[in-house]
């Protein structure tokens, strides 16, 4: 039985239960059905247990930390299903999230995997992280029998600071050069993270990004951001994680990077022509294809949306990097 919250089309998509999920969130609802594990506590000891290796196992998100906030629902056949919400400390790249959100349990001493009907969820294109984690925490705490601590949005807590502080004096935060730096510091992405990211947009980071993702369907972002993170279903990244044992594009010719794939490989030859209709001069131009600021632009570049989009309709008329239905 699909759960209550994901039957209203209108709101929330509803992924298929089987084949791959990918996801690049912060906040996600994700719902166990017919797991074997009939106390709430335990489950919730497992769900964490299981996050926190699966982050630890990926380079990319090792320092990442979770937060949970869940209920358990029990069902006519007396089997439990779990509603879960999830806050990551930073937003997470998975290509197989339905195997990394897969919680593990001990049966006759051996590690298993407790349900395979895992459903998750993520904020639909335009709407904000608060209004998602608002309305999956209600629906989550309205059953009444819950686990961990509810996740804090900021609109509650924007709330309450105003209700706390309105009769306080209002300081103004000083300007000095310190406390610029501080902010400046503070907006910086990590070394350890999106040096490819970086490499092909010199602007990083910045709100150019916002701007890119918020004009694309939830399809089309997620494209996108297989293409901008180089964490996508090319066998160079696939093979750096193991997940297959050759980084040599189908075509025989090169290993199969986003370069290739884009502007080089000949299995795409006819795809191709959606990108040289767009600007055949910038064939070969990684950053402007995909909305990022090349080393050579100047101060008044901004991202190129029908570059972007070009490449988009490109990737997606390949069918490369669709699921392959293996979790």
């Amino acid at each position: 039985m699909a759960p209550r919250y994901g039957r209203s089309k209108k709101r929330y998509r509803h992924e298929p239960q089987c084949g791959e999920f990918v996801l690049y969130a912060k906040f996600i609802f994700v719902t166990y059905t017919r797991s074997r594990i009939h106390g709430k506590d335990e489950f919730h000891l497992s769900l964490l247990d299981s996050v926190e290796r699966s982050l630890a196992s990926d380079w990319a998100t090792h320092n990442v930390s979770a937060k949970v906030f869940g209920s358990r629902e029990w069902h006519e056949n007396g089997v439990p299903h779990y509603h879960v919400a999830i806050e990551f400390s930073q937003k997470i790249y998975w290509l197989m999230a339905r195997k990394m959100l897969s919680v593990w349990i001990i049966v006759d001493g051996r590690r298993e995997v407790d349900t395979q009907s895992i459903f998750i969820k993520k904020p639909k294109a335009g709407e904000t992280n608060e209004k998602f984690l608002r309305n999956v925490q209600d629906y989550i705490a309205k059953e009444g029998d819950v686990f961990g601590q509810r996740i804090p949005d900021k609109e509650r807590t924007g709330r309450r600071k105003r209700d706390c502080c309105k009769n306080e004096p209002q300081v103004s935060r000083p300007t000095t050069g310190l406390a610029l730096a501080e902010e400046r510091e503070r907006e910086k992405i990590p070394e350890s993270v999106g040096k490819y990211s970086k490499r092909i947009d010199k602007a990083l980071p910045g709100k150019h990004t916002r701007t890119i993702y918020d004009a694309l369907k939830g399809e089309e972002a997620d494209v996108l951001v297989q293409l901008r993170t180089g964490m996508i279903r090319l066998n160079s990244y696939l093979r750096s994680i193991g997940a297959t044992d050759s980084n040599l594009c189908d075509c025989g010719q090169a290993t199969e990077t986003v370069e290739h794939f884009l502007f080089r490989c000949k299995n795409w030859t006819a795809q191709r022509e959606i990108l040289l209709k767009c600007e055949r001069t910038k064939i070969v131009n990684l950053s402007f294809f995909l909305g990022g600021k090349a080393a050579s632009e100047n101060d008044r570049w901004k991202p190129n949306m029908q570059a972007v989009r070009a490449t988009i309709r490109f990737a997606m008329a390949t069918k490369r990097l669709e699921p392959t239905g293996v979790t």
